[in-house]
């Protein structure tokens, strides 16, 4: 699934440049790279690779990485003081980026709640964004990207069917919001298998 996500995020993100979007002539073209986590968590540096091994070959395209380490400082506060930085950083008064990369769902949140304050207007391109519908952004415009789907229940009755005398199944996870959309998920199907073991979470 990460590998079609990349190929699938290299692609749109092609097209996206290509784009009439940037019809107008600039040079160089700023890119603002807004990763959720931080750099040395696997997840946020694949991506990371990905857009840099798809971006590096384009020498007039400028690009800016941000991790919000939100992982490790999920607190309000944080977000605050990002939310400062940022309005620093990229004042439309002092920069004009022409697009912005998000990545994940921490990453993608912010953005949606404060896009009027920081970067009106600007087109984004999301990835690893879960469980994603179009509601999400009905309010917005100028936002494409590849949604990441993961299979719960079809994974559960895959393992099963592999351990059909299992009498318990564990359920794992944590606390980060990726990981509770997740857990969310599964429940709505526990009704599928709470009768055939015993989920212990």
């Amino acid at each position: 699934m990460k590998q079609w996500s990349f190929y699938g995020f290299a692609v749109i993100m092609i097209i996206f440049l290509c784009s009439s979007v940037f019809s107008e002539s600039r040079n160089p073209k700023k890119i603002l790279v807004l990763h959720s986590y931080h750099s040395g968590y696997a997840w946020t540096d694949e991506i990371n690779k990905g857009i840099s091994e798809t971006l590096k070959t384009d020498k007039e395209i400028e690009v800016y990485v941000e991790y919000m380490d939100l992982i490790r400082n999920p607190s309000d506060e944080s977000l605050k003081t990002l939310e400062e930085l940022y309005s620093i950083r990229y004042s439309q008064d002092k920069m004009s980026l022409d697009a912005i990369i998000v990545s994940d769902d921490p990453a993608f949140n912010f953005l949606l709640e404060r896009r009027d304050k920081l970067f009106k207007d600007i087109p984004v391109v999301f990835c690893g964004i879960n469980n994603f519908t179009r509601d999400r952004i009905k309010e917005h415009r100028n936002i494409t990207g590849v949604n990441e789907a993961i299979s719960v229940k079809e994974t559960a009755q895959i393992a099963l069917k592999m351990r059909d005398k299992a009498v318990k199944m564990g359920i794992v996870s944590g606390s980060n919001i990726t990981m509770r959309q997740n857990l969310e998920l599964f429940k709505k199907y526990e009704h599928f298998f709470k009768d055939k073991v015993k989920l212990v979470y």
